[in-house]
């Protein structure tokens, strides 16, 4: 599968797709599963708002996504 895209993607979106990436996100102290903000701010939008590096965080979320995208 080509590389996955999440910068434009809403984190609620993600997190619907692939409920494994709570944990990603977890990791990096941001309280995006379970927030009200989530289906309305992209991977990006939610990094800038925590004040994070959306590479590191993305690289997370893919982490946690590589065996369930594989797959599909």
């Amino acid at each position: 599968m080509s590389e996955l895209s999440l910068e434009s993607m809403m984190v609620g979106d993600i997190l619907a797709r692939w409920p494994d990436t709570a944990t990603a996100f977890n990791r990096h102290k941001m309280a995006c599963p379970g927030c009200a903000m989530a289906p309305f701010m992209t991977l990006s939008e939610a990094c800038k708002a925590y004040g994070l590096k959306f590479d590191g965080v993305a690289e997370s979320v893919r982490r946690s996504i590589a065996p369930l995208v594989s797959a599909e």
